[in-house]
């Protein structure tokens, strides 16, 4: 037998060889099964046969215990499984119902009798207790998904796990524990989804075909790279041995929906809502290859509080996707998936005429590739190849060419006014390519304890090319009204323009789950990261955007980051019921190209003219010209320190409560830098709410302004650089599912603060793109402030029940503090009491506080349905109904710049109370 020594140095020697074949970490969409096998004596059994199998497909995959009787079988497909264990001179044990979910470790404990008579069975579920990791999250299984009440909204899923804050109903901006929307991590069967110029994932998935979607925000092992949020995985249904199939249909009309708030006398108005699932799966070869399938046709449209119904916003979508696994034997399986879809939203608005009304459209398709290989009982090797392509345009619905007009002093006082064509539109190209490796191995007895090691590598590219301007020709208006019967007009002229980048990234990770003794388990993992980022060269635009010959050189290796990150966490086990958690790990975010990608090199110069109407004649104002470095020579990476501290019990069979303290610090946020090359003025101005008076900056000679950490010594906050904190406890009590009932519930308590680059936005963490905010001086007044998705108290549930009749009951309900905002104020514009050189800019009156919150929600939402069982095909009815409290509340207001003497335009209505009507059958 080999010595510790020669044992360690054979695994180093086995992963370094595995790390030569490939490359970046790959994300969890796998669980393990650990445990122990004992005699009546207690005593562990060394050489017995441990096997799991998903009997509806017949793949197996078998360990033998070591020298304590501990075995691990590591790397398992999200299932149901059938684990047995057998030994010559003892009685064969099977444990039926053993539910393995994604990134979980279920422990087992068998005890083997003498004399083989007949096979011990035993019915159990899996442990709600995982005694071995650090780590805490939040799962959802397809049967909750299916019966829990939402407006058929992925995101919606997502939102109700502790600690996520959403922006507002059915909003893919998603914050968790205090990070920004740009900072989670994204994964569908492994497929990396998060766009690498936005942060976000990058395409909505079908509920219909979730097998489990994992929440992981707490305590993320070293496999987790480029997130600080939460890691969020959705591993989708797979087929089997037996054909079987499902076709939903949901609907939702107007004469089934309420009126809650209305705006100029328009209500909310259900324009349609249709959606349309299929799904089909089975056996290509029994027990050899499987598929599965679906598509999804969804028609909605609806008009806000505000909006000409006639002209509704729409999300009309179809999503298709397929999966093939396949097992050339028990020791080697394939999983090939293909997706796509096809969209073509109108996002209608108050206070927007249609022609100023924007459309996206576009496809996503995508594509990924899976082996699995057995190479012995003890190690496990995993190779995935994905990738994705997407073609998306955002451009006037009505197919306007006029130029973009805003009035931010309408008639009526009431709030901006646009008409002409969006004031923002663009054409966009991006992709993405990755190529991950991962070797699992199993060591027992070796220095010390039991080690399940992870060691794992990547290399993936993405791109993102946009065409943009400032309306179709690169020419847009708007007005101000300083004083009543004094309006200015003005015109900002632009040449369009392309930017965007091109990003690589290599990693490698080793994650060690080192059960010390039965009681103490530590989790230790340490992973590296090399990020690259270029802008391409990129031709100059013409003003209706057609690229001339003329080309504009990139810029090579303005990211250039080397970033290791460590992670500690230790799980002790007290007694069979309990377990103490605590975490340290430094977390980093992935390279967002839209938060440094623009301006490219060589941007347009922006000429602003002013004039007594829309027709001119126009007098020359001013005129900017970015110069200089575009970016800082020494760029960092964000970068976020987690703490965490834990305790969870179970009580009786099916409970667990657990309490978690969680605290993060984050850095080196990327924005706007100016420099101190500029020449000011010190123009006074008194705020209208403090009544302190503040030197503002006037610009003479335009200062050098860059991405860079910090807003610069020519800001009004010199020598401060970006940052957040986020404090926050949550109270889980969760009941799993027996006797025909189960719920999850948390309780979050937040505080988040910082100095962030986006201060003056109503939500949190957008990457910049091509906004300029944040560029003038002026802009750092009172930005050190709550941040805008701190939700203070959070309650949240989620039950499921069986009533009499055949009837399933579902419920959830939240409530929530409302958002923090500031209070904004244009100054300095033309004919202002403290004109500014550079014009009218916004600054921060009042910093958001718990003083300046929106509203409180309280939404609840019920689902009745019954089945009806017609030979080998069941068929579905559920009523559900939304926001069954009627809530007005709001999401938004109108804008914050807001006068002293003037209120807030609420926007962003809950929806109001609504019966969704869902057919079905399933055979």
């Amino acid at each position: 037998m080999a010595s510790p020594n020669e044992r360690a140095l054979r695994i180093l020697a086995t992963s370094a060889f595995a790390l030569t074949v490939a490359a970046s970490a790959a994300a969890q969409t796998t669980g393990d099964i650990r445990g122990q096998v004992r005699d009546a004596n207690g005593d562990g059994l060394p050489g017995v046969t441990v096997t799991a199998t998903i009997e509806d497909r017949g793949v197996s995959r078998t360990t033998i215990t070591g020298v304590g009787g501990n075995f691990v079988i590591s790397s398992l497909q999200v299932d149901d499984y059938v684990v047995t264990a057998g030994l010559d001179g003892f009685r064969d044990h099977r444990v039926e119902g053993v539910r393995v979910g994604i990134s979980a470790t279920v422990n087992l404990e068998i005890v083997l009798s003498l004399e083989a008579v007949e096979e011990e069975v035993t019915v159990t579920a899996s442990p709600i207790l995982d005694v071995t990791s650090s780590s805490v999250g939040t799962s959802y299984t397809a049967d909750f998904i299916d019966d829990l009440p939402t407006d058929r909204n992925f995101w919606d899923l997502v939102a109700v796990a502790p600690g996520i804050s959403q922006a507002s109903e059915g909003s893919t901006s998603l914050t968790a524990f205090g990070s920004s929307v740009a900072s989670n991590s994204w994964r569908i069967d492994g497929l990396d989804t998060t766009s690498s110029d936005t942060g976000r994932a990058f395409w909505w998935t079908n509920p219909a075909i979730i097998e489990e979607v994992q929440v992981l925000g707490i305590g993320a092992p070293a496999e987790y790279g480029s997130m600080s949020g939460a890691a969020i995985n959705i591993v989708t249904k797979s087929g089997d041995n037996d054909f079987s199939g499902t076709v939903d249909w949901y609907h939702m009309a107007d004469g089934l929906t309420e009126e809650n708030a209305e705006i100029d006398g328009l209500a909310f108005h259900r324009e349609e809502f249709d959606d349309l699932t299929g799904t089909l799966g089975g056996p290509l070869a029994r027990d050899k290859a499987w598929f599965f399938a679906s598509i999804q046709s969804t028609e909605d449209a609806y008009a806000e509080p505000g909006v000409d119904p006639s002209f509704p916003t729409a999300y009309p979508t179809v999503r298709s996707d397929i999966k093939f696994n396949a097992a050339f034997n028990d020791s080697n399986l394939m999983e090939a998936k293909y997706h796509f879809e096809d969209y073509d939203f109108v996002f209608a608005a108050p206070n927007t005429t249609p022609d100023a009304i924007a459309t996206e459209y576009g496809n996503n398709p995508a594509w990924g590739l899976q082996f699995q290989s057995v190479l012995t009982p003890d190690d496990y090797l995993e190779v995935l190849y994905t990738g994705y392509s997407s073609d998306d345009n955002l451009l006037s619905a009505t197919g306007s060419t006029a130029a973009p007009y805003t009035d931010y002093s309408p008639a009526d006082g009431g709030p901006p006014q646009s008409s002409g064509s969006p004031g923002y539109t663009y054409i966009w190209l991006l992709g993405r390519d990755q190529l991950d490796v991962k070797l699992s191995h199993h060591a027992d007895d070796l220095l010390g304890g039991d080690h399940d090691f992870k060691f794992g590598i990547s290399y993936g590219t993405g791109h993102g090319d946009t065409r943009t301007g400032g309306g179709p020709n690169g020419v847009y208006f708007y007005r101000y009204e300083y004083y009543p019967g004094y309006p200015y007009y003005y015109r900002v002229t632009a040449r369009p323009f392309y930017y965007g980048a091109e990003t690589a990234v290599a990693s490698a990770f080793v994650d060690d789950s080192w059960q010390v003794n039965s009681n103490l388990t530590l989790n230790v993992g340490v992973r590296y990261d090399k990020h690259n980022g270029d802008i391409p060269d990129y031709p100059i635009l013409n003003q209706d955007w057609s690229p001339t010959s003329e080309i504009i050189p990139g810029v090579n290796d303005v990211i250039d980051w080397s970033l290791i990150s460590p992670r500690l966490g230790m799980a002790y086990q007290i007694g069979d019921r309990q377990v103490l958690r605590a975490f340290y790990g430094k977390f980093f975010d992935a390279d967002v190209t839209g938060n440094w990608y623009a301006p490219p090199p060589n941007p347009p110069e922006y000429v602003y003219e002013y004039g007594p109407s829309l027709d001119g004649p126009w007098t020359y104002s001013s005129s900017f010209e970015y110069h200089g470095n575009l970016f800082h020579p020494d760029l960092k990476a964000p970068e976020t320190d987690q703490f965490t501290l834990g305790w969870e019990r179970r009580l009786g069979d099916n409970y667990t409560f657990g309490i978690q303290g969680v605290y993060k610090e984050a850095k080196n946020l990327i924005g706007w830098e100016i420099l101190d090359d500029g020449v000011y003025e010190n123009v006074p101005w008194t705020n209208p709410f403090s009544g302190e008076t503040e030197q503002l900056y006037s610009i003479i000679e335009q200062p050098t302004t860059r991405k860079g950490n910090g807003p610069g010594p020519g800001s009004k906050a010199p020598g401060r650089s970006y940052n957040q904190q986020y404090e926050g406890v949550v109270l889980s009590f969760n009941r799993r599912y027996s006797d025909g009932w189960s719920f999850q519930s948390s309780y979050t308590w937040s505080d988040s603060t910082g100095f962030i680059p986006r201060p003056l936005l109503q939500s949190q963490g957008n990457p910049f793109y091509t906004s300029t905010g944040g560029r003038d001086p002026n802009n750092w007044i009172n930005a050190d402030q709550a941040l805008q998705n701190d939700r203070e108290h959070v309650f949240q549930f989620q039950g499921s029940f069986e009533l009499p009749w055949k009837i399933l009951g579902s419920a959830t309900y939240s409530y929530m503090t409302g958002k923090p905002y500031s209070r904004q104020v244009v100054i300095g514009g033309r004919g202002s009491a403290a004109p500014l050189a550079q014009g009218g800019q916004s600054v921060i009156a009042v910093p958001a506080s718990d003083d300046t919150r929106l509203p409180n929600q309280n939404n609840f939402d019920l689902s009745f349905g019954r089945r009806f069982d017609v030979g080998q095909v069941q068929l579905k009815l559920d009523l559900q109904l939304l926001n069954v409290l009627n809530e007005d509340t709001w999401d938004w207001w109108e804008t914050l710049r807001v006068p002293a003497d003037e209120q807030y335009v609420p926007s962003g209505y809950l929806f109001p109370r609504r019966v969704m009507i869902r057919f079905g059958l399933e055979f």
